[in-house]
């Protein structure tokens, strides 16, 4: 299948598929725009004119220079640690107060996360026992807000039930 070129710069062609693999690095909140027709334009400009002072600066002989060099091992350098950090925060999601979670996390780690937050007791005229209700937070929070509630039963104090998220 033979690739459709998109232009052409001091004799070397330029395909579609690298042009859209160049907009796949387009920053996340530019992605919305790339179904605009004037933004990938734009895109494209950029793209041409990048290859064109790539081919001025190799004419230029710069890629000899120790600059050329150094700037090279930065970008490598730069490259990798983004790379890794991609791979390590793969798992990762982001909390409401910015907080990293990687999951998914063990049972112990989710009951260390749990801190008491505030019971409450409901009293009823024809029964003894009051309804209990504790609340837990989470720290990471879990939840994005949300509390854990339990509830003792009023008919037998000594058994109690997770009843949910609240808030």
């Amino acid at each position: 299948m033979e690739q459709k070129i998109i232009a052409v710069v001091a004799g070397r062609e330029i395909k579609e598929s690298d042009f859209e693999k160049f907009l796949q690095n387009v920053p996340r909140e530019q992605q919305a725009y790339l179904s605009n027709p004037q933004f990938r334009q734009q895109c494209l400009d950029q793209f041409v004119a990048l290859h064109m002072f790539a081919e001025l600066g190799g004419e230029m002989k710069l890629e000899e220079t120790e600059e050329y060099q150094e700037m090279v091992e930065n970008a490598k350098r730069d490259i990798l640690a983004q790379m890794t950090m991609r791979e390590v925060m793969k798992d990762a999601v982001v909390t409401e107060e910015d907080e990293k979670v990687y999951i998914p996390i063990s049972q112990q780690e989710f009951l260390n996360s749990l801190t008491f937050l505030s019971i409450d007791f409901t009293f009823f005229a024809d029964n003894e026992n009051p309804l209990i209700d504790l609340y837990f937070k989470c720290r990471p929070d879990y939840f994005l807000g949300h509390v854990i509630l339990c509830r003792f039963n009023n008919s037998n104090p000594k058994t109690y039930k997770c009843i949910g998220l609240e808030g």
